[in-house]
């Protein structure tokens, strides 16, 4: 077994502790809090990067990518809304991200399941990163955390749409063969 061709792999999966303990530390203003939240982001970027670059991409690290991002920002956002003051809009607009990663997440499945391959689109990925920054900002930059999230709200919104079309394309298609 060649460990070079797991880092990736490794490196994604560690978001969750990563995520984990940037929230328990950032209850107590801890700067560490900023820098173990950054690694939750910046890993997210650097994973994929590496996998191609080591030639180590793979099925399981495609798919756990976008589970552990969706996994991760459930967990980020349940976080917001149980544990931290936020206005009842916000808790709103977060109550339906998760809806949407949620309903995402079915889809995909459905259309892997389907076709062999549900890839995430850029704008969902652009989505979810500015959903990581704005997790970040709430807690180190609060007065920045609204110009990153409500971009990022619609971002992630749009790209859902994406995946719904293309679930009920499929479905159609589907149905009619």
């Amino acid at each position: 077994m060649n460990i070079r061709k797991n880092i990736p792999n490794l490196i994604t999966v560690s978001r969750i502790p990563l995520l984990l303990a940037g929230l328990y530390l950032a209850n107590l203003k801890n700067t560490m809090a900023f820098l173990l939240l950054s690694l939750w982001f910046l890993t997210d970027i650097f994973d994929g990067w590496l996998a191609r670059k080591l030639g180590a991409e793979s099925n399981f690290g495609k798919y756990a990518d976008h589970i552990i991002d969706g996994v991760t920002l459930l967990i980020a956002y349940f976080y917001l809304i149980f544990f931290q003051p936020t206005s009842m809009l916000i808790k709103g607009m977060i109550i339906i991200l998760i809806l949407r990663i949620l309903v995402v997440a079915f889809a995909s499945f459905k259309i892997n399941q389907i076709t062999g391959s549900a890839k995430p689109s850029w704008l969902g990925k652009f989505g979810s990163a500015f959903q990581m920054v704005a997790v970040i900002y709430y807690f180190a930059f609060p007065e920045l955390f609204l110009v990153v999230f409500i971009p990022g709200f619609f971002l992630v919104l749009i790209s859902g749409g994406g995946y719904l079309r293309d679930f009920f394309r499929l479905i159609q298609k589907e149905s009619l063969v």
